[in-house]
């Protein structure tokens, strides 16, 4: 049974980064395309992923792209310099940078 990535939901085709055993549990790390790495438990009974499928991380504001910022902060407020904005401006920004990614 190939393990399906829980933040693409794509299956994992590829050989895993990482195997170990954890009792009567294998135990498979794998990179996904998408470039999220998650575990696949596989036990005599039953199989889950870490972490859990539809459980998605908190995207930091940080790791929203600048590009993806600056575009943003052109829309807004007529220039891409980010540094110049007030920190209501920026906050403001950074709101519909959230909602562009659907966070």
């Amino acid at each position: 049974m190939e393990p399906v990535c829980p933040y693409c939901e794509k299956k994992q085709s590829e050989k895993p980064i990482k195997k170990w055993a954890y009792g009567k549990t294998s135990v498979n790390r794998y990179e996904c395309k998408c470039g999220k790495i998650f575990n696949h438990y596989v036990s005599p009974t039953t199989t889950w992923t870490i972490p859990k499928k539809g459980k998605k991380p908190e995207q930091k504001i940080e790791d929203y792209p600048d590009r993806v910022k600056r575009d943003v902060c052109k829309e807004m407020y007529g220039h891409r310099n980010i540094a110049q904005l007030s920190k209501g401006d920026y906050f403001e920004m950074m709101f519909k940078v959230k909602k562009l990614f659907g966070a």
